[in-house]
């Protein structure tokens, strides 16, 4: 990967190939959020560390997605859970599904750990997993869909 250098707020990482722009990769985890809440089977989160007494908040409109595209995301936030940081997709999902900000997060998460978590924590880790998703979404062809539905 070379000389990446990651901007501090706004969500971009500038290397020798140009800009990868994070915006993509949170509308489509907008949209599987949404996605979520409206599909009855997709539960396996609700196990994780968290998740288990949160309730979702209403969504507001963002872009639609397929049902084939939502299992990808679906599948690579699993992958997260399962080869990485189970934390950072705990407040991932809490985030994106659930509708929580992030001092919220930090509360529960203090709360269920009985250790200080703090907003700047929970905010690191939803970044390194949206870096990491967004990886894994340039690779499956997700982005290119995405910015091809808006042209």
């Amino acid at each position: 990967m070379g000389n990446l250098r990651l901007s501090k707020h706004d969500g971009r990482v500038t290397g020798g190939n140009g800009v990868l722009d994070l915006s993509g990769t949170r509308d489509l985890l907008h949209a599987w959020g949404n996605w979520s809440n409206n599909n009855t089977f997709t539960d396996w989160y609700r196990e994780a560390p968290y998740l288990a007494s949160v309730t979702p908040k209403p969504t507001r409109n963002h872009i639609s997605i397929t049902d084939e595209q939502a299992a990808i995301i679906d599948k690579s936030i699993a992958n997260l859970l399962q080869n990485h940081d189970s934390q950072a997709m705990s407040f991932l999902v809490l985030y994106y599904v659930y509708g929580l900000n992030k001092s919220e997060i930090a509360r529960l998460a203090t709360k269920a750990d009985r250790a200080k978590c703090s907003e700047g924590k929970v905010r690191n880790a939803i970044q390194l997993a949206e870096f990491f998703l967004a990886g894994v979404f340039f690779h499956q062809g997700l982005l290119k869909q995405l910015s091809s539905k808006a042209a």
